[in-house]
């Protein structure tokens, strides 16, 4: 799947975009304080995040989530995933 296609295609979550804000950090976030801070599962968001993880914008692992050097270097579009099924 390209990133297009992936953009194009955002399903699913009900998030707030304020939320994915911490996406723009370089270093990720803890997702255990995503939970905590938006009372949030990131089961929500599940389709969303393998999506991204497959198309190489997104590292993550139990304790944290970040954007790749290209998750970065798209950002914006990276982010569009997020927006687009929060809407």
């Amino acid at each position: 799947m390209n990133l297009k296609n992936l953009v194009a295609g955002a399903v699913g979550a009900t998030t707030s975009p304020k939320q994915w804000i911490a996406l723009r950090l370089n270093q990720g976030f803890d997702s255990n304080l995503f939970e905590e801070r938006t009372s949030l599962s990131l089961l929500t968001m599940r389709q969303e995040l393998e999506a991204a993880e497959k198309c190489g914008l997104l590292f993550r692992d139990h304790k944290k989530i970040a954007p790749t050097m290209q998750g970065r270097l798209f950002l914006n579009d990276f982010l569009q995933i997020f927006l687009r099924a929060a809407t």
